[in-house]
């Protein structure tokens, strides 16, 4: 197996498994900031949102059928939908810092150039998805950016890393914070870009090679 196989066949089993734990990860997500936002103890959210997974467990369980589910036939809505539960996981593990959602953009970009291979889509329908899908998650971690930087701009307290931030920055003029904020949203947004972007062109190319589809 090559190393490109590897890869996409790795891509793949990542994705088909955040697809069969979204449910999970959602309750997960949902009993973490649910206890949270109520300044309970830090352990206590932690074994709330344990619990909260299991149950999310024990549900996909019961509703197997439900979970195997032919991947291409998920609707667009229900992809974004996931996008969002994992976009908010990455967000919340690192305490409101949104790096981690860059990989989210990248599967989600695996699974949608993936598809459109699949279908034999013309190529220059491939550049035009390609722009598209890498715009969207750029757009949606440039909106996670932001909002963590409106929680250091008006000194909400959600997590110690951005209470570290919000400290180190008090001593900076609110319109220059902005500024700085609003460039490290741009420039995380570019990092986005790039990154789906030349995933997504990667796995055209490395199709075409070995399988001569278009």
């Amino acid at each position: 197996m090559t190393s490109p196989t590897k890869l996409l066949t790795f891509l793949d089993s990542v994705f088909i498994n955040c697809i069969r734990f979204a449910i999970p990860v959602f309750f997960c997500i949902a009993g973490w900031w649910g206890p949270y936002i109520f300044n309970l103890d830090m352990i206590l959210c932690l074994l709330i949102a344990l619990a909260c997974f299991f149950i999310g467990i024990s549900f996909i369980s019961l509703f197997r059928k439900l979970v195997q589910i032919n991947i291409d036939e998920i609707p667009v809505s229900i992809l974004i939908f996931y996008f969002l539960i994992y976009s908010f996981l990455c967000h919340t593990l690192l305490m409101g810092i949104p790096i981690l959602i860059i990989f989210v953009g990248m599967l989600a970009g695996h699974h949608w150039v993936t598809k459109i291979i699949r279908k034999k889509t013309h190529s220059e329908s491939i550049d035009f998805e390609i722009f598209r899908v890498s715009l969207f998650t750029a757009v949606m971690i440039g909106l996670f950016s932001l909002l963590s930087s409106f929680y250091i701009v008006f000194n909400i307290h959600i997590s110690p890393i951005l209470d570290q931030l919000i400290i180190s920055t008090n001593q900076i003029e609110k319109p220059i914070l902005v500024m700085l904020l609003i460039c490290c949203s741009a420039v995380i947004s570019l990092m986005q870009f790039l990154a789906t972007k030349l995933l997504m062109y990667y796995e055209v190319k490395s199709y075409k090679k070995q399988h001569q589809l278009f």
